[in-house]
């Protein structure tokens, strides 16, 4: 007969799949010292596990995003005031990373949001032409005037009133 196996251990000797918060131990590194180093996770994994399959998408939304639970009317609203003013540094990195290391598409959006940003989108290009001149047709004024839009009647035939 053989032996018994020893349960598998971290390097500190903790059995695998020990937890310590969100970090768990595995034959290579110790989930106490990757909790100390990182931290807990964003996400909680308990509730994770007991949230139905079609709901896990947005629970790990609702836990990245700190969603409190009972949100309504004005509170609502300042909560997602607040958090899209604390998402506005992560936005703006993630324009300036398209528009140095992104495709050719991603970079010519990112060009656009910058500059739409900055009030210098498409419709504001014709503004700054320099001075050069505009012409604008107003069709609507003196119709009576300008034979091609004035409307054409029938001829009247003798049996018409």
């Amino acid at each position: 007969m053989s032996e018994p196996v020893a349960p598998k251990q971290c390097p500190k000797g903790h059995a695998v799949r020990t937890r310590f918060g969100s970090h768990m131990c595995s034959k290579t590194r110790c989930g106490e010292d990757m909790q100390a180093v990182y931290g807990p996770s964003e996400l909680n994994l308990d509730v994770m596990a007991a949230t139905p399959p079609a709901d896990v998408a947005f629970e790990q939304r609702k836990q990245l995003a700190k969603l409190p639970d009972g949100l309504k009317g004005d509170e609502a609203l300042k909560w997602a005031q607040e958090k899209m003013v604390d998402l506005l540094p992560e936005a703006v990195a993630n324009i300036a990373h398209d528009l140095r290391y992104g495709t050719d598409r991603q970079r010519e959006a990112a060009t656009d949001r910058v500059l739409r940003a900055n009030g210098m989108d498409k419709r504001d290009a014709n503004a700054g032409m320099g001075g050069q001149g505009l012409i604008v047709l107003n069709l609507n004024q003196g119709a009576e005037t300008v034979p091609w839009l004035q409307r054409m009647q029938a001829p009247k035939l003798d049996g018409d009133k």
